[in-house]
């Protein structure tokens, strides 16, 4: 299974659907999109091209993905995103498919074109391999 659809996997549970416009149907790859107006809130997740990350303890090189989940909302309070936000960084931990560390959230930040606010937190994802 690749690493996107492990993604939509983790990112499709309850705990996060619950919180979306229209629940699983609220969860989009960075890609599928073409402009048409979507409820808010939604979510859009990113995979990008797989770069070295250092592990640290030995020096060795793994590859990792960098992962970007970008959740719009109507503007106003930044709380729904932040829920969203925290809800998909819980469900990573649980992952039997991947390993991940997260990297961080973004600022706020506005999206004119979408009429909406948007924030987006950053993560490092590889698929685990069987010992």
């Amino acid at each position: 299974m690749s690493v996107r659809q492990n993604v939509y996997d983790i990112l499709n549970h309850a705990s996060v659907t619950a919180l979306l416009a229209g629940g699983a149907a609220g969860i989009h790859a960075g890609s599928s999109l073409e402009g048409a107006p979507y409820p808010f809130p939604y979510l859009i997740y990113r995979v990008q091209d797989s770069a070295p990350d250092l592990r640290g303890d030995d020096g060795d090189v793994q590859s990792a993905t960098r992962l970007e989940i970008w959740v719009y909302d109507t503007p106003g309070t930044y709380k729904t995103i932040e829920n969203v936000l925290a809800a998909a960084k819980a469900r990573f931990p649980h992952s039997v498919a991947l390993r991940s560390r997260w990297t961080g959230d973004s600022v706020e930040l506005a999206d004119d074109e979408m009429k909406a606010i948007v924030k987006y937190g950053t993560y490092a994802v590889a698929e685990r391999v069987a010992a």
